[in-house]
């Protein structure tokens, strides 16, 4: 009976260890993601819209960001301890993320348009927010779970 708790033991230490990994993936891809988006918006905002192609950049490394804030949500969700709520507000905020930045354009195109940039930029930084605070339970939940497994 020991052996087949240690050994079950292993597993567990193993699968939690290989789910950390693709949170921490998608931790540091979520900030490098932000990074690369800000610095476009940026180079949007002062100097015009810009060639299409860069906006199609924008918007696909968006879609991404969005993808890892739903991925960091579920995976803290799926945990035993995980959060329903969180696992709620960062799909919610992510929705919201993209429905935004697909329809911003057509939204107070005169001299008024810098409020929707200033709102989808507050979106993004919301995201980024929810986002580490998901892994950041995550990775409290996991270690929790290696030290009881252990």
């Amino acid at each position: 009976m020991g052996g087949m708790f240690s050994v079950s033991s292993v597993l567990i230490v193993r699968a939690v260890e290989e789910t950390l990994v693709v949170v921490r993936i998608a931790d540091m891809s979520l900030r490098a993601l932000f990074v690369i988006n800000l610095i476009l918006g940026l180079i949007f905002w002062f100097n015009g819209a810009g060639p299409r192609w860069l906006v199609l950049i924008h918007m696909l490394v968006g879609i991404l960001f969005v993808a890892a804030i739903w991925l960091l949500g579920l995976a803290q969700g799926l945990q035993k301890n995980g959060s329903l709520g969180l696992v709620i507000g960062t799909f919610v905020v992510g929705l919201i993320i993209a429905i935004f930045g697909l329809i911003q354009e057509g939204l107070l195109p005169s001299s008024g348009h810098w409020v929707i940039e200033v709102i989808h930029l507050l979106l993004a930084i919301a995201g980024i927010g929810i986002g580490e605070a998901s892994a950041a339970r995550y990775k409290r939940g996991a270690a929790a779970a290696s030290a009881s497994a252990a």
